[in-house]
């Protein structure tokens, strides 16, 4: 007996065709189940770049206020240690470190940049009044003036950069 591509169609057609039924679900079952993981993935990487930068955002409003608030003129007077300085200064500079690195993980590197930039503008801050508070040569009035002046200038180039970053990420989302 001799046995050709048509007479197996034509004696087997109902087992071939089961069979292939049953390997194209097999098929669509893999394809779901690595549809369903990258779709998992997706989100919660999604879900963690949200929270790390709203993490970011209302910790560099924290530190923002802090600059702004800080007593200024009693700390250029010389009513604080510098113990009391550095606790009110560096617990929020060091939280604003740990949520920038941590966007390092989310976003590319030229969005990361800026997020650097941000953090290294609040550092100029911090260098700027450490610089106006050693000199011996002005007086309060011109201290205060040059630090509250600084602050909002570079405040000033921080919502611009932050602005940008917003345009950014809204295209992202889009």
């Amino acid at each position: 007996m001799d046995l050709t591509f048509e007479k197996i169609l034509e004696n087997y057609w109902s087992q071939i065709l089961l069979l292939l039924t049953a390997i194209g679900f097999v098929i669509k079952m893999i394809f779901n189940f690595i549809l369903k993981k990258k779709e998992i993935n997706h989100e919660i990487i999604y879900k963690h770049r949200i929270n790390a930068l709203n993490r970011f955002f209302n910790i560099y409003s924290e530190v923002k206020s802090m600059w702004e608030k800080l007593p200024i003129f009693k700390i250029y007077k010389g009513e604080f240690s510098n113990d009391e300085i550095d606790k009110q200064i560096q617990p929020s500079l060091n939280k604003l470190d740990a949520s920038v690195l941590e966007l390092q993980m989310y976003f590319n590197e030229k969005l990361y940049d800026k997020f650097k930039l941000i953090e290294s503008n609040m550092r100029k801050i911090n260098g700027r009044f450490l610089k106006i508070a050693f000199e011996n040569n002005r007086n309060l009035t011109e201290k205060t003036n040059d630090y509250t002046f600084f602050v909002e200038d570079i405040i000033k180039v921080n919502t611009e950069i932050l602005n940008e970053i917003n345009k950014e990420l809204l295209k992202k989302l889009k």
